[in-house]
C-alpha cells in the first residue's frame, strides 16, 4: 500500500519535522469486486444528499462498479427517456460520494482516466447544505472527454485540461456566489491515459494543486474555506458542452470510451515525524551555512581526535557521516567506514572542543537534536547540555568544532545536511548478490524486467541518471525504456517492467546503500517496497515487495558496465573492508595498520601494485589497471575476488 502521496522529486510540500499519514476512511485502492459501502455511497439520494444530476444527465447507482483494480463509472444514452420529478433525462451517468468528510490540512489525490464522451469526469469536494456560511466546493479536476462544434468557446480545450475551482455558493448569509479558477493544458487528452490529480487544502485561504506529482498552481478562495467537505466523483452533462442531438460519443462510443476509471483515491494528513528509534539513514555531508565547508573527521578513526571544518567535497569519505536515529528526536553522526561519532564531551561549557569518540548507543555526549531554523538549515543541540550547540568559526580549513551557547541567528552554528551521490551517472549491470544473474529488459518478454545469466549485451546494461537526493531514472541501454512499477501499483508481488518515459514517480528509484557496495532500489511512489527477486527465483520477472534490510532478495550490486575493477573480499574475521567496489580510479582499504604491506595481483599472479600502509584507511590508485578481477594481499592473508 502506498506510503506517501504522489509527489515528484523536490515537490513534497510537507513542513520539516512532519510526515504524511494515510486517512483510511477517505482512501481506497479499489482492489475488490464491489464498492466498499463503508467508505462510499453510490445512491444519489441518500445521507442528506438530494442531487440526482444535471438534466439531461441522470445519476444512476447501477452505473458504478468496481473491477480490475478500478472504480468504474459508465455513461450511456437511454433507449427510452426517463422522467424523474417531472424532468426528462436522456443520458445516464453516476456519482460516488464519500461517507466520511475531510477538511483543512489534508491532501487529496486520485489517479483517474476520463471517459472519451461529451460527459464529464471529475474529482471534487463539497460541503453539505447545513451551514449558511459554508456552502463551498473545491473542484480538484473537472474535464470532459470530447468537445464538439456546439461546445462553448471557453471550453473548447476542456478535453485536454487540468481545471480547478474554488466556489462559494449562494446561501442565506451570502447571496452572491464567488468563484476562483485555475487551469493548465495537459500534454495529451484526458481520456488517453491516467493522470494523478491532487490538492493540498493548506489553509482556509490557500489551495495548492498538483498534476502527476508536480505543483502547477494555487487558488485563493473568495471566502475562507474551513468547513468539512465530502469527496465527490461525478459523471454528468453540461449545458456548455451539450451532447449532440444524435447522442454523440455517449451513444456511439465503445464501452471503454464510455467509462471513467479511478485507479485509486488517497487522502493524507500531516503528523509529527516519528523517530525510528535506532534505525540508520544514508550518509550525509554536514555543511556549514556561511562557507563552502563541512565537518571533517580526517583519515580513518581515532578516539579523541579533534574535529574540524574543511573544504566541501561530496566524494571525500572523511566528510561523510551516517545519521543514526537514537529516538525521541535525537541523532548520532558516525564517520563513514569507522565506529567513531561526533562527541561533545562531558557537560557543556563555552568553547569546549568537539571530538571523534568511539560510538556508544547510550552515550548522550553523542546525541544531537536537530533544531529546524528554516530553509533547510538546523542547529545541532547537545542532548545532555541543551543550552549548547555545535559551532565552528569562519570558513577556513582546519578551524575547530566547539560548543557554544545557543543562538539561532549565529550562522556559525547553522548546518545543512546534503546526501552524497551514491552511484555516479553511467552504464551499469544490476546484479543479484545471491546469484550471478543480472537484470535485463527485452522485447521477447514484452519489456518486463527479468533476471538472466550474464551476457555482454546492451539489454543487460542500465543507464543511471541522478536527479538529486540519490533518486535516479534507470534506462535500459538497448531499448531506451525506463525501469518502472506499471500503473504505480504498490502491493507485494507487483511485477516490474520498463516504459518509454520516466516522468512519474513510479519510474524513479531511490538508491539505498546497504554497505560494501550493495544497494536496495525503492520506487519513489511507494517507499515501503523495494526491487525484489521473488523467493530468489532465476530467469524470472522481478517484482516489488515490502522492504526489509535483512531480505537478501532485495540486495543488488550495481556494477559498472565498462572500465570496472572488482576487489570483493572474503571475510576472515578481521574488520578489513575494501571500497568502492567495483572501482574506477581508487580503492580504500580500511582496518589496516601502519607498516603493513598491501599487494594487488592480476588473475595470472603478477603483482600490478604494492604499497606500505601509512594510514588506517589506505587509498590506492587503480586508474592504471585494466578492467577485470584482482587479488588483494594484506601481509600473508589473502582476499580473493
Amino acid at each position: 500500500m502506498q506510503a506517501q502521496p504522489t509527489f515528484d522529486t523536490g515537490q513534497d510540500p510537507k513542513p520539516n519535522g512532519k510526515e504524511w499519514v494515510r486517512v483510511e476512511n477517505l482512501s481506497d485502492e479499489f482492489n475488490g469486486n464491489s464498492i466498499n459501502d463503508t467508505k462510499w455511497q453510490t445512491e444519489p439520494v441518500e445521507n442528506g444528499w438530494v442531487w440526482i444530476g444535471r438534466p439531461p444527465g441522470l445519476f444512476e447507482k447501477e452505473s458504478v462498479s468496481v473491477s480490475g483494480g478500478n472504480l468504474r463509472v459508465q455513461v450511456k444514452k437511454f433507449e427510452t427517456p426517463k422522467i424523474r420529478n417531472g424532468t426528462t433525462f436522456l443520458y445516464g451517468g453516476g456519482i460516488v460520494r464519500s461517507i466520511a468528510s475531510g477538511g483543512l490540512g489534508l491532501y487529496y489525490e486520485a489517479r483517474m482516466k476520463a471517459n472519451a464522451t461529451e460527459m464529464s469526469s471529475t474529482f471534487w469536494l463539497m460541503t453539505k447544505n447545513n451551514n449558511c456560511n459554508q456552502k463551498n466546493e473545491i473542484d480538484i479536476q473537472e474535464c470532459v472527454g470530447n468537445t464538439t462544434p456546439e461546445t462553448f468557446n471557453f471550453a473548447r480545450n476542456w478535453d485536454q485540461i487540468f481545471h480547478s475551482n474554488a466556489i462559494s455558493r449562494t446561501t442565506s448569509c451570502f447571496p452572491n456566489p464567488v468563484q476562483k479558477q485555475g487551469s493548465v493544458l495537459t500534454n495529451t487528452k484526458n481520456h488517453s491515459r491516467y493522470f494523478v490529480y491532487g490538492c493540498w487544502w493548506k489553509s482556509p485561504s490557500e489551495l495548492r494543486f498538483y498534476l502527476d506529482g508536480k505543483f502547477v498552481y494555487k487558488i485563493t478562495p473568495g471566502r475562507n474555506f474551513n468547513a468539512q467537505a465530502f469527496i465527490h466523483m461525478a459523471m454528468e452533462t453540461y449545458d456548455w458542452n451539450p451532447v449532440p442531438a444524435n447522442g454523440g460519443k455517449v451513444a456511439s462510443g465503445s464501452l471503454s470510451e464510455r467509462i471513467t476509471s479511478y485507479d485509486w483515491v488517497r487522502t493524507w494528513k500531516l503528523k509529527d515525524a516519528t523517530p525510528s528509534g535506532g534505525g540508520s539513514n544514508s550518509f550525509v555531508i554536514i555543511k556549514k551555512r556561511n562557507g563552502n565547508v563541512a565537518i571533517d573527521g580526517n583519515t580513518g578513526g581515532a578516539d579523541g581526535r579533534d574535529l574540524k571544518i574543511w573544504a566541501l567535497s561530496n566524494s571525500n569519505f572523511n566528510r561523510q557521516w551516517e545519521e543514526i536515529d537514537r529516538g525521541n528526536g535525537f541523532f548520532s553522526y558516525k564517520k563513514r567506514g569507522t565506529n567513531y561519532c561526533i562527541d561533545g564531551g562531558n557537560g557543556g561549557t563555552a568553547n569546549q572542543k568537539v571530538k571523534l569518540r568511539l560510538s556508544g548507543i547510550n552515550n548522550q555526549n553523542q546525541h544531537w537534536k536537530k533544531i529546524d531554523l528554516g530553509n533547510g538549515y538546523f542547529r545541532l543541540q547537545k542532548r545532555n547540555s541543551p543550552g549548547f550547540s555545535l559551532h565552528a568559526w569562519g570558513n577556513q580549513n582546519g578551524n575547530l568544532l566547539r560548543l557554544k551557547a545557543n543562538n539561532d541567528n549565529d550562522q556559525n552554528m547553522q548546518w545543512k545536511f546534503n546526501s552524497p551521490q551514491q552511484i555516479a551517472n553511467g552504464e551499469y549491470f544490476i546484479t543479484s548478490t545471491t546469484s550471478d544473474q543480472r537484470l535485463l529488459s527485452r522485447q521477447n518478454e514484452q519489456y518486463s524486467a527479468i533476471m538472466y545469466s550474464p551476457l555482454n549485451f546492451n539489454d543487460q546494461k542500465w543507464v543511471f541518471n541522478h536527479l538529486g537526493e540519490n533518486v535516479y531514472t534507470i534506462k535500459n541501454l538497448e531499448n531506451n525504456r525506463y525501469l518502472e512499477v506499471p500503473y504505480a501499483k504498490c502491493s507485494n508481488g507487483e511485477n516490474v517492467a520498463t516504459w518509454t518515459d520516466a516522468s512519474a514517480n513510479h519510474q524513479k528509484w531511490k538508491v539505498v546503500p546497504d554497505g560494501n557496495g550493495i544497494y536496495s532500489l525503492k520506487p519513489m511512489h511507494c517507499q515501503q517496497v523495494a526491487l525484489d527477486r521473488e523467493d530468489g527465483a532465476v530467469n524470472a520477472n522481478v517484482q516489488v515487495w515490502e522492504y526489509s534490510m535483512s531480505n537478501m532478495n532485495q540486495k543488488w550490486r550495481i556494477l559498472p558496465a565498462a572500465n570496472s575493477r572488482s576487489f570483493d573480499q572474503i571475510k576472515d574475521g578481521n574488520s578489513i573492508e575494501i571500497f568502492p567496489n567495483p572501482a574506477n580510479d581508487f580503492i580504500t582499504v580500511t582496518g589496516v595498520e601502519k607498516g603493513d604491506n598491501i599487494k594487488i595481483y592480476d588473475i595470472l599472479g603478477k603483482v600490478v601494485h604494492q604499497t606500505l600502509v601509512k594510514n588506517e584507511n589506505e587509498s590506492l590508485s587503480t586508474s592504471s589497471l585494466k578492467p577485470g578481477l584482482y587479488i588483494v594481499s594484506y601481509d600473508l592473508r589473502m582476499r580473493i575476488s
